[in-house]
């Protein structure tokens, strides 16, 4: 595809239109080739972040004070309601690995109890990716009013639209409406 590409540019004639778009081919093929060499390198050297394994194991063997001060909870309380959740409980999986309904629980009530604990505090400890949240940018006209605010990074006018679905991919959440240039932490400080 490429050598077609390159063999358009050098058929062209030499009027200034003809030039500019050569000139604009020319950039992106190089750009694309060094996009991919860097992101060959990058896979290549990626390193691997050691996290603590088997956490659920040592759960399993905290004594009931050490547990109630991580899950502000006794271990019966975690039981029962382990026990009035499993029927909503849904085992479908497709894609990764799946944790049960214990490791989940886990996992929320650490988050909900603990108090500045961020998505890396997570992955390290459970053992989890720690991007659960994303959002993605809705392109837009060019907005008669303040339009650099709409103009996003990647180069063209959106708005931020963060929207989290449950596992049958129902929308449960739906947030729209800061402009493109804001960082995406805006965004997530809704939730």
């Amino acid at each position: 595809m490429e050598k077609l590409i390159i063999n358009l540019i050098f058929d062209l004639d030499d009027k200034t239109s003809d030039a500019k778009l050569c000139n604009r081919l020319k950039r992106n093929i190089i750009k694309k080739k060094r996009r991919n060499l860097l992101l060959k390198i990058f896979l290549d050297k990626k390193r691997r972040i050691p996290k603590v394994l088997d956490y659920f194991k040592v759960i399993q063997k905290y004594p009931e004070d050490i547990f109630f001060d991580h899950f502000r909870m006794r271990r019966e309380t975690f039981q029962n309601l382990l026990r009035e959740l499993k029927p909503f409980w849904c085992t479908f999986r497709k894609g990764r690995l799946s944790f049960n309904l214990e490791q989940c629980l886990y996992i929320t009530l650490w988050k909900l109890s603990n108090c500045g604990v961020t998505f890396r505090h997570l992955s390290d400890r459970f053992n989890v990716a720690k991007g659960c949240v994303d959002g993605t940018h809705v392109k837009i006209p060019k907005p008669k009013e303040d339009p650099i605010s709409y103009y996003n990074r990647k180069g063209f006018y959106s708005i931020n639209v963060q929207a989290i679905c449950d596992n049958k991919f129902r929308f449960l959440d739906v947030f729209i409406g800061y402009p493109g240039s804001c960082h995406d932490a805006n965004v997530w400080n809704n939730l």
